[in-house]
Order: C-alpha cells, then structure tokens, then sequence
C-alpha cells in the first residue's frame, strides 16, 4: 500500500488487472490490527443468539443495512451459504431519488462494540480504495486523480459488510462478478476462489497483513474493459 504512488508499481497493478483483476494488497501492521479487531467483534455477533441478530435484521431499513440471515440471498438460483452485516455510507449525496435510497443509517447491535470497532476498519479500507484508485488510474495512463474526479466523485458510495460462512451448511456463494468498483477481502480463512482469464479455477488463501482485491464491474465499465471484473466463488 505504501509503494502505490511508485510509477513502477502502478505499471504493475495495471499488468495484473488487466490479465487477472485479482491481486494482494499488503497493509500495515495498524490497518491490519483494525481489520482484525472489526473481525473479532463482528465473531462475537454472529455467535449470538437469532432473536438477538434479528433485532438488527437487513429488511427494517430502506437503504438494505442490518443482517442478513442465512437464505436471504441466492447466487445463480442456489441459496448462499452466509450471514452477513451489510454496511454502508451514511451520508454523501446522489444523483437520482433510486440511489437515494443507498444512502441512510447503518444498524448496530446495541453496546456499541461492533461499531466501535468497526470505525478504524471502515476508514483503513476508504483510504485504501482512494490510494487503489490513484494507482489505477495512472494504469491507464491518466492523471492519478482522473477517475475519481470524472468518475467517482469526491465522496463515493461505499458498501461493506461481515460475512460468516458456517461449515455445515454447504458451499459459500456461487461464481459471480461483483457489481461495484473495488472489492478489499481481509479474511481469516480459505474458501475464496478467482477465475483466471483461460477459465481455470484458483484458490486465493488469505495472507498474513494482505487484503485480497477483486475488481468490479463498474471498473471494467470505466476502463473500456481493459481492467478486468473478476469471476469468483467462495
């Protein structure tokens, strides 16, 4: 993360998105001590009991924010394996009254752990994503500002979420590309799997103070589809 301003380094993020769309970012020690700390208060929720979860549940707020129970969502027809908090941003401005709907409060489990939590978490992969975005953007052989500024705006949407996948349940979310511009993964264990551009299948570990990143299909669409969304599954 620190090398990104590095020419040399976005000529490499550029290589690597354009054939792949799938790399490893390293952090520091801090970003990865509040991806870990969100992580663990998020462990301690979905270890809770349903009644306690549901008191938080995603379809009591407009702007979809809350959890997610297991069932709630189908990948290619085939329910998803998971529970989730889905997470946004709770100000910022757009441009139709439907993204409107986008924007609105977050639902926190009361205690006020979670969110405290959460706050560094959110604001690491913010700063993140704008540094990403600044890389790429050079990638292209632009000015470093230029997608944000022609395409993104100076206060993005942003989305995120925890996500718990139990092992009885069976397999995890189907293929898929995500929809959106960036995706950072900190996870704390395998399951995540991209699909190269000849069609094979890998396994993508997590790595020790590493985020995985997938791009997403408004990326592509920004880039012509020089960058490349990247199909997986988990």
């Amino acid at each position: 993360l620190a090398r990104l301003g590095d020419r040399a380094v976005a000529s490499e993020l550029r290589r690597a998105c354009h054939e792949i769309g799938l790399f490893y970012l390293e952090v520091s020690a801090d970003d990865d001590q509040a991806c870990a700390a969100a992580a663990n208060a998020a462990r301690t929720f979905f270890h809770g009991t349903h009644r306690e979860k549901m008191k938080i549940a995603y379809d009591a707020s407009p702007a979809f924010r809350g959890y997610m129970y297991l069932g709630v969502e189908r990948t290619n027809g085939v329910v998803d394996a998971r529970e989730q908090i889905e997470l946004g941003r709770e100000d910022g401005a757009c441009a139709s009254s439907l993204a409107r709907r986008l924007v609105g409060p977050n639902r926190w489990p009361r205690g006020g752990a979670l969110e405290e939590a959460s706050r560094p978490w959110l604001a690491a992969m913010a700063a993140a994503a704008a540094a990403l975005t600044k890389a790429l953007s050079v990638g292209l052989g632009l000015e470093d500002d230029e997608l944000e500024t022609k395409v993104l705006g100076a206060a993005p949407h942003w989305q995120a979420k925890f996500a718990r996948y139990p092992a009885d349940f069976g397999p995890g979310v189907g293929a898929h590309c995500d929809s959106g511009w960036l995706t950072l993964l900190w996870a704390d264990g395998p399951g995540l799997e991209a699909q190269t551009a000849d069609g094979s299948w890998i396994s993508v570990p997590p790595k020790p103070r590493c985020l995985a990143v997938n791009l997403g299909e408004m990326l592509q669409l920004a880039s012509g589809g020089y960058y490349r969304a990247t199909p997986h599954c988990v």
